[in-house]
């Protein structure tokens, strides 16, 4: 039950981090969409416009890879985490049985 828990949380995470990514991109293009004529035709495009929107898609791919990538190695340190505690909370008995000679007969 822990476990499904712990996975919840890291998708949870997971989730809030891809969001956070796509939201704030969606933020840039609202206000400085105008640059690169973000939600205009390709064909009424300035050629200022098409070069921007071509360093724009650059910078974009470069900030999801980037984002990605710190996303996949937090998770990766929650998982860690989570193994850790929950290798903490587990105890391992050892039960050793002595049997007389009489009894090792009986088997």
């Amino acid at each position: 039950m822990r476990k499904r828990k712990n996975m919840d949380i890291v998708q949870n995470i997971q989730k809030r981090f891809q969001t956070a990514m796509i939201g704030s991109l969606a933020r840039v293009e609202d206000y400085f969409g105008f640059m690169w004529g973000h939600d205009e035709d390709e064909e009424k495009l300035t050629n200022k416009q098409m070069e921007n929107s071509e360093l724009w898609e650059e910078l974009r791919e470069e900030i999801l890879d980037h984002s990605n990538y710190q996303m996949r190695c937090a998770i990766n340190d929650l998982k860690n985490f989570f193994n850790e505690i929950s290798n903490q909370n587990t105890y391992k008995e050892t039960i050793k049985f002595k049997f007389n000679k009489e009894d090792e007969e009986l088997q």
